[in-house]
């Protein structure tokens, strides 16, 4: 069968201040309709790069080498223009991102973003608000009415996933590109997904493109595995020989650390009286949903409903649920971050008020790592303002507060020389890497 996608020598390069960045060095790979090829690799490793390239997205001063080639479709897309280009993106290939919430547009509900893709399918404008509504129920997005009319920073991480798979999947292209596109769901929803798009490949032919570092996804929905790091492509092999003979040193390592994360843990069991950090009693978040009518009682949306917690020192308590249950919502009334909070709230044995600047007193002692690494950035902001931001704001008393941030760099696997650079230059790995050193150095929760 003849090869719908072709990669070739694809080298690219990026300016920086310290000169000329390679984050994709010189790979080549193929990939047949109805075939589906996973991009494997850690956070950094080229993937995403790559998956950009291949319709042009990226950054205006990207150099890519004489060598580099892009066949899709017989089209060298490499020498397309912008505007040959937009009747490739999101019609013939289409393109699930890794950040939903960047990847949505705010100021437009989902309803609009979504029949805009089906406008390019050429579905008639009296069919897209149903055929709207089809596809969220298909992607499990539950009170499909509802969303429709919500914009996407009233949806969960999990729900603006879906979304975004909707409307990659609602052109029905002939190319998928997914860029971790189960990573923000829960289990559930993930086989889900991974059950629909399988099926979807059947019935159009639709080759993917598919992005992750997740083995047990990759042995899922793999026909064969392609191995980056430090962009470049070390291995390439169908599904079966790589679990069963990886040849790279590289993807050896990537089995045998995985298989080290699967051994049973042992919990050591203590006699120590627990000492209660943080208490919660009849937790209520709620959002407003709108009136109906002009003069009807407005309408409440329950994010989280009459929740009792107790965390204690030293000891980790793990809220498990399905996207939009409340779990983040949850979490951000902890911090102050919520605007309709109800319940008792008890923080180290001293009562605490909801309010967002009575909060400030303990919100040094309380980290809240976010799930949108790039949306709880500021993008005019580098690396150095933003972690140091945090130890400016709650006072720490630091003698060399630089000293403490390549410290964090380095507890990350991040170099110093990262502390010059923007967001928007990282991979969405490397982010929440940033998001995670992102802390004051004392705190207890």
């Amino acid at each position: 069968m003849a090869d719908l996608l072709k990669v070739e020598h694809l080298r690219c390069g990026l300016k920086q201040k310290t000169g000329w960045f390679y984050p994709i060095d010189d790979i080549s790979f193929s990939l047949e309709a109805g075939k589906t090829l996973v991009l494997l690799g850690g956070s950094g490793s080229g993937k995403s790069m790559t998956a950009l390239s291949l319709l042009q997205l990226l950054p205006h001063h990207a150099y890519f080498g004489e060598k580099s080639s892009i066949h899709f479709e017989d089209h060298a897309l490499l020498q397309f223009s912008s505007v040959q280009m937009q009747a490739i993106r999101g019609k013939r290939i289409g393109f699930i991102f890794q950040e939903p919430m960047t990847a949505l547009n705010p100021v437009l509900s989902i309803g609009d973003q979504l029949t805009e893709a089906l406008a390019l399918a050429n579905v008639p404008r009296h069919e897209r608000e149903n055929a709207a509504l089809q596809w969220l129920k298909k992607v499990g997005v539950s009170e499909a009415k509802t969303r429709y009319h919500a914009y996407p920073h009233q949806l969960s991480g999990g729900m603006k996933q879906r979304v975004m798979i909707a409307m990659a999947l609602a052109a029905k292209p002939s190319l998928l590109i997914a860029d971790e596109p189960t990573t923000a769901l829960d289990v559930t929803v993930q086989a889900q997904i991974i059950v629909l798009l399988k099926q979807l490949q059947q019935e159009l032919g639709m080759a993917i493109l598919w992005i992750t570092h997740d083995l047990a996804v990759a042995s899922l929905v793999a026909d064969d595995i392609a191995v980056m790091h430090d962009g470049l492509l070390l291995e390439k092999a169908s599904v079966k020989q790589f679990f069963s003979a990886p040849q790279h040193v590289h993807s050896q390592r990537l089995l045998a650390s995985n298989i080290a994360l699967q051994e049973k843990k042992q919990y050591p069991k203590t006699t120590q009286t627990p000492i209660e950090v943080l208490s919660v009693k009849h937790l209520h978040v709620r959002f407003s949903a709108g009136r109906e009518g002009l003069f009807a009682k407005k309408q409440w949306v329950y994010a989280v409903n009459d929740v009792d917690l107790t965390l204690y020192q030293g000891q980790t308590l793990a809220l498990v649920g399905e996207s939009g249950c409340g779990k983040t919502s949850l979490a951000k009334a902890l911090m102050g971050l919520a605007t309709d909070v109800s319940g008792q709230l008890s923080y180290d044995g001293q009562a605490q008020t909801w309010t967002s600047q009575q909060t400030l007193s303990y919100r040094a002692f309380i980290q809240m790592v976010f799930q949108d690494p790039y949306g709880c950035f500021n993008p005019k902001h580098t690396v150095s303002d933003i972690l140091l931001e945090g130890l400016t704001i709650h006072a720490h008393d630091h003698d060399d507060p630089l000293k403490v941030i390549k410290e964090m760099l380095v507890n990350i696997g991040l170099s110093a020389d990262s502390l010059t650079r923007y967001p928007h230059e990282f991979s969405g790995g490397q982010r929440q890497r940033l998001a995670i050193a992102r802390k004051t150095k004392d705190f207890n929760l």
